[in-house]
């Protein structure tokens, strides 16, 4: 079932252009041992992945300081305020549904939010056969399923295909385990020929700051 948002609306301040290059700096980074400024869950994938896209954002860079981080993250910069059912944030103490739940993330980013990540979503419901290979580019998100409706494991791609390559050349960092590993290792570890596969393709976006 489709999860439902509401959006508190805020003085726009904006568009942030969504960069893959500071995501993937990012997850290459915390990828074996997470930001000690992110609250660290026993099921971590999304939580990590949602800290790729908020750098990727803006939210981080790669010379930051650990003074600027807390800031960021205290004035939830390049996340979204709000409750945990309309927000869009994480820090030490938590965070929202859509920063930590696979499903909540996919409609949160791609049901056009005022504020906050904004993605296109491709393939949902559909087995990963039906995805090419060279569609997906660095900075997106691979989302895996066993069945097509309940997804359970988010991934953040670091590496897009070699040119007339297949999956075992896209490369994705991901928590639980804290690897970096080929896509079709991780569908292999998530139902090989049974494994669906939905993609998201983030856009730039407005933040309020």
């Amino acid at each position: 079932m489709r999860a439902s948002f509401r959006f508190q609306r805020f003085v726009q301040t904006g568009v942030k252009t969504y960069n893959p290059d500071l995501g993937s700096e990012y997850a290459e980074r915390y990828y074996l041992n997470p930001n000690p400024n992110f609250y660290y869950a026993k099921v971590d994938c999304t939580n990590f992945v949602c800290q790729c896209i908020w750098a990727a954002y803006g939210g981080w860079y790669p010379d930051i300081t650990q003074e600027q981080m807390v800031e960021n993250i205290k004035n939830k910069v390049s996340m979204v305020a709000g409750t945990y059912a309309n927000g869009w944030y994480g820090n030490q103490g938590g965070g929202t549904h859509a920063w930590e739940n696979v499903d909540a993330l996919w409609w949160r980013v791609t049901s056009n939010p005022y504020l906050g990540p904004k993605a296109v979503g491709l393939n949902y419901g559909k087995n990963y056969k039906e995805v090419d290979p060279s569609v997906i580019k660095k900075g997106d998100v691979v989302q895996l399923s066993l069945n097509g409706y309940d997804y359970h494991h988010s991934a953040y791609v670091i590496k897009a295909a070699d040119e007339g390559g297949g999956f075992d050349t896209i490369y994705v960092a991901q928590h639980t385990k804290n690897v970096i590993r080929t896509l079709s290792d991780a569908i292999a570890g998530n139902g090989g020929d049974d494994c669906y596969m939905s993609v998201l393709q983030f856009q730039d976006a407005v933040f309020s700051q």
